[in-house]
């Protein structure tokens, strides 16, 4: 199977996706593929309280867009080797996924699939309901698939009697803790490590509220929890706090009345309180004026620029902790990804990753087939 055939099947399950968002909550339950899929975002959701159904089904439309038909096209040019009958190494990849954001294991299971490889996933237990129906899927579709895709709860059963594992390749996906747990246990083998990044946003003034409101997203979608959250953002000086809270403010709704959401937010308000320490308070959240890319829930970090040249340099010079940058400023956005490219995306799109858009820009893709 070339990868223009691997490819057409991804987007077979991308439209039935589409479908499936289209009818949601009303599916047609005589679809076995539907029927699955819906109790999972239920179970999911209460498993895990910070997977609310809204959150899960943005993550399955985010998807979809990655899927679209301009992006596969991208990615049948970017590797034509990978077109040939017999293309890949057929090697077996051990992905370990974190579970912050529903369906954060997609990126790599599709990556690893369409390089030719086989998938062993170790989901987190966060988020292990979702992807296995949507791997399910693509076994029905097409079961040359079947001994290529395995989800596993131990590693220890691919253990060689000289305790090596049969596995070729690994990816993993954790805290700056568990990565060092990560390198040590890996270090023999090619692997792909991700650490904790953050994303953060530049302002340049001009924005309109609905400019704003689109930046809401790459906010609080998911809580602000995944590493394409932004969770600081960069203000001109002079820039009024009361225009930036009145556009982010809109966006807000969907987790504006959540228990553990708003536990963190007393919590968060508390502390400042007590160490008297400076914040603007925004009702359901709160903008503090700190140099740290990371933020708690419920806290948006932000800082003012002066000369947009050294705000630049600073992002280049701490690219290993950013994820992606947030700007609608179109040139800001070229300079940006003149440096490196696809790190700069509008505003609302921080969360809806392109097909070639890899977690910290690392081609995944080529490290299967290295």
């Amino acid at each position: 199977m070339n990868l223009k055939k691997r490819l057409q099947l991804f987007e077979t399950l991308r439209d039935e996706i589409r479908e499936f968002l289209v009818s949601y909550p009303n599916v047609d339950e005589n679809n076995l593929f539907y029927f699955r899929l819906s109790n999972a975002i239920k179970q999911q959701s209460i498993e895990n309280k910070w997977f609310i159904p809204i959150f899960i089904l943005r993550s399955l439309e985010a998807i979809v867009e990655m899927l679209d038909h301009s992006g596969m096209d991208q990615l049948l040019s970017a590797y034509p080797d990978l077109n040939n009958e017999y293309s890949g190494k057929d090697e077996k990849v051990l992905v370990i996924s974190a579970g912050n954001i529903p369906l954060a294991a997609f990126h790599d299971f599709f990556s690893v699939l369409v390089s030719g490889n086989r998938y062993v996933g170790k989901l987190s237990s966060e988020d292990h309901l979702l992807l296995p129906v949507l791997a399910s899927r693509i076994i029905e579709l097409d079961p040359y698939f079947k001994d290529r895709i395995t989800f596993v709860e131990s590693i220890n059963g691919y253990k060689t009697g000289d305790g090596k594992l049969a596995l070729n390749k690994v990816i993993a996906t954790g805290s700056n803790n568990s990565a060092r747990y990560f390198n040590y246990y890996f270090g023999a083998y090619p692997l792909l490590l991700r650490k904790n990044r953050n994303s953060v946003a530049i302002i340049d003034g001009e924005e309109s509220l609905d400019d704003l409101l689109a930046l809401s997203k790459d906010v609080f979608t998911y809580f602000g929890l995944g590493c394409r959250s932004v969770s600081k953002i960069y203000i001109p000086v002079g820039y009024p706090i009361s225009c930036l809270i009145e556009g982010l403010l809109p966006g807000i709704d969907p987790i504006s009345d959540h228990h553990s959401y708003l536990n963190n937010l007393e919590y968060q308000k508390t502390v400042y309180l007590m160490n008297r320490s400076p914040f603007y308070d925004a009702g359901p959240f709160i903008l503090v004026e700190n140099s740290s890319f990371s933020s708690p829930i419920s806290v948006l970090h932000f800082e003012f620029y002066e000369d947009v040249d050294q705000l630049l340099t600073h992002l280049f010079d701490n690219k290993d902790q950013i994820q992606a940058v947030s700007t609608n400023n179109v040139s800001m956005r070229e300079r940006i990804n003149g440096f490196q490219s696809r790190w700069a995306v509008p505003f609302g799109k921080t969360q809806v990753p392109d097909i070639l858009s890899y977690p910290d820009g690392v081609d995944i893709i080529q490290f299967c087939n290295l």
